[in-house]
């Protein structure tokens, strides 16, 4: 906390970040007081005079929290977060690198995650225009794996999957517990193993008992 530098960085460090805090504030409030009577998307000819915007940034936040609620859905308030976070942490003189590809790492996670909830049909979040492209495009793109219910799922489950390690990797979150998760999945290797060791002896006993049954015959 407050490494900012030379007196060079400190300025540009501390402006920079005031401006990302600010517009972080700005956009989640925006999306906070989102209403579907103001001004945005829908409402191109909106009479600004004649209506009540009910958003509390007014009339820019009533763009802001439309456009951002059609195009990329309800997962913005994620986006808005990080743009806080990391202009909290400018502001602060936190370290923080790579700024612009955690950024790119955070709205592409919140991509991911749309198309698989999209995909597969659940409604409880707001998906995005974005994410219903991406899924009307691969849908035209006769692809013969698509067919196999299964695969279809396993698929979106790995996207799903992938999403939200890049938004946990754009917000720094530590991931170890995907290791201790894979290492705690080798365990049913080790099982599968012991049940084919067990199924063979059954197999074993189960031939011996249709021996002797032959024998007494």
């Amino acid at each position: 906390m407050f490494k900012y530098g030379s007196l060079r960085n400190f300025i540009v460090k501390f402006i920079l970040g005031i401006i990302l805090f600010g517009f972080g504030l700005i956009y989640f409030t925006s999306l906070y007081s989102y209403s579907a009577n103001d001004p945005g998307f829908n409402q191109l000819n909106y009479n600004v005079n004649g209506g009540n915007i009910e958003n509390l940034i007014g009339f820019f936040g009533a763009y802001l929290s439309s456009y951002s609620l059609i195009f990329i859905g309800t997962l913005s308030y994620l986006l808005a977060f990080f743009i806080i976070l990391e202009g909290g942490k400018l502001f602060l003189g936190i370290t923080s690198r790579f700024i612009i590809l955690k950024f790119l790492s955070n709205l592409t996670g919140i991509i991911l995650i749309n198309v698989s909830l999209k995909s597969t049909n659940i409604a409880f979040l707001k998906t995005g225009l974005v994410s219903q492209f991406l899924v009307d495009l691969f849908t035209n793109i006769n692809l013969n794996l698509l067919e196999n219910i299964f695969i279809y799922f396993i698929i979106n489950f790995l996207l799903l999957v992938i999403g939200v390690i890049l938004i946990f990797v754009s917000f720094r979150i530590n991931i170890s517990w995907i290791n201790k998760l894979f290492s705690f999945l080798k365990f049913f290797k080790y099982l599968k193993f012991l049940f084919s060791i067990f199924g063979f002896f059954k197999y074993i006993n189960f031939r011996k008992n249709i021996a002797k049954k032959n024998i007494k015959k």
